[in-house]
């Protein structure tokens, strides 16, 4: 009796699966596929620019009065974000999932919430006040928009997403620079590949692409994504974006280091070199020589007075690093540092202007001084010890975040992405909650937890 009961159970399964897919398929299609869209529009309206497929070849771009650029506040992009922070907020009070808030690690949380608290705080003491208001606004939303998907979506949603974005950006922009002729203009020396976005804001996409699809092929062994992650690397190196590419290397090596053997590794550094060593006596043979110099840069030509150089940004750093000093605590206010003022200030003495540090810790000192900055690093530090514990798991979830922070801490020695309101951001923040609200070691098994069983990204 018993062993008819079982069956019948196992008979039923299937039948009963396919009943709460029916059922709950809509929503969870919705689920999914509203969020994406909306990071999608709101990181093309935010940074998405056809003169940068146009000018990919090194001319330079009409003037553009920064001041007028900082200062001016988009319709589109206030609806956009508002619209993404209700989805995270209609995502957090589900009460479907109810249960997981009260799981959440409180090493990340806590602090979270405390640095979302000093961005709002920091109006009182801002130079800004109106500037710092709005900012911290914006970035309420992105933080409960991303807060509410980390803690709605599965690992395979979160790579998914992170592809169909990125591959929509990567489309777009060589569409783009075929319409202005200047797609993979090799023979040009200045030629950097664009798209719609600063070179070094689609390296960065490319590179969040590959480290998605890298996720994916260890989870489902798909030969799709090692091809996606390939075309994702060759775009990022197109950029000629060395921050980028260097912190594309430093993570794709955490990703993978630990699934090889002793052998594995070896063989690896022993084919590196060997093809390396097969480099030079190619240019040996043929007199062509190997410049060091030229090779380090990228191909890039441009390297003095560009503030998309390292050495164009030194002088900022240390101005800005100078103006730091006078208010090191606190900072200017959030969102506050760069106003009309300053930006000309920095524009006549550097002869460009810009409204951001070109280095998301030295921007985060400004905005948010060493309190604000050491939230910051707490809650980066609570995430990353918190993947490490789950190491022991053989959490995929865990290596994939940790490669995301690391990504985005190498790349923010010399640039801000990470800091402002867009992508980059966007896919952090949801990487820091997934580890914040998920047992990573039963949801990920759970059917009921895929949104591509119940109609999401398949």
């Amino acid at each position: 009796m018993h062993t008819s009961s079982s069956a019948s159970n196992e008979l039923l399964q299937p039948i009963h699966l396919r009943a709460e897919v029916s059922r709950f398929g809509i929503s969870r299609f919705v689920l999914f596929w509203i969020p994406v869209l909306v990071i999608a529009v709101a990181v093309f309206d935010n940074h998405g620019n056809l003169d940068h497929a146009r000018n990919a070849i090194g001319l330079k771009r009409d003037y553009i009065d920064e001041v007028e650029a900082s200062t001016s506040s988009r319709r589109s992009k206030q609806l956009t974000f508002i619209s993404y922070g209700i989805i995270g907020v209609i995502l957090l009070i589900r009460k479907k999932d109810a249960g997981r808030l009260q799981n959440s690690h409180a090493s990340i949380t806590v602090p979270a919430v405390a640095l979302l608290v000093y961005l709002f705080c920091s109006m009182f003491w801002s130079d800004e006040p109106a500037a710092t208001i709005k900012r911290s606004i914006l970035a309420a939303c992105i933080a409960v928009g991303s807060w509410g998907l980390g803690r709605t979506w599965t690992l395979n949603d979160i790579c998914r997403a992170i592809i169909f974005v990125s591959g929509m950006l990567l489309l777009a922009g060589i569409a783009a620079e075929i319409k202005f002729g200047t797609f993979m203009s090799l023979s040009e020396s200045d030629y950097r590949f664009s798209g719609i976005l600063h070179p070094a804001r689609t390296a960065f996409s490319c590179s969040l692409m590959a480290i998605a699809a890298f996720t994916l092929y260890r989870q489902e062994k798909k030969v799709l994504y090692v091809l996606i992650a390939i075309i994702a690397i060759a775009f990022t190196i197109a950029t000629k974006a060395r921050t980028g590419t260097g912190a594309l290397v430093i993570a794709s090596v955490w990703l993978w280091w630990r699934q090889f053997s002793t052998r594995g590794i070896l063989l690896t550094i022993w084919a590196s070199l060997l093809l390396l060593s097969c480099l030079l006596i190619h240019r040996g043979i043929s007199g062509g020589g190997l410049n060091l110099d030229k090779l380090t840069r990228m191909g890039r030509e441009q390297e003095l007075a560009d503030p998309s150089t390292m050495t164009g940004r030194l002088p900022i750093w240390e101005e800005a690093l100078r103006e730091f000093s006078g208010r090191p605590v606190l900072g200017f206010g959030y969102g506050a540092f760069w106003n009309t003022h300053r930006i000309r200030t920095f524009e006549r003495h550097n002869g460009w202007a810009f409204t951001h540090a070109h280095s998301a810790y030295i921007e985060s000192l400004l905005n948010l001084g060493a309190v604000g900055f050491g939230i910051g690093v707490v809650v980066i530090g609570a995430t990353l010890n918190r993947c490490r514990k789950l190491k022991g798991s053989n959490s995929l979830a865990a290596s994939m975040v940790t490669a995301l922070l690391l990504f985005g801490m190498v790349s923010g020695v010399a640039e801000s992405a990470f800091v402002d309101d867009g992508y980059e951001l966007i896919v952090a923040l949801i990487g820091i909650a997934y580890i914040a609200f998920r047992d990573l070691e039963s949801d990920e098994n759970r059917p009921e937890n895929n949104l591509r069983l119940r109609g999401g990204f398949a």
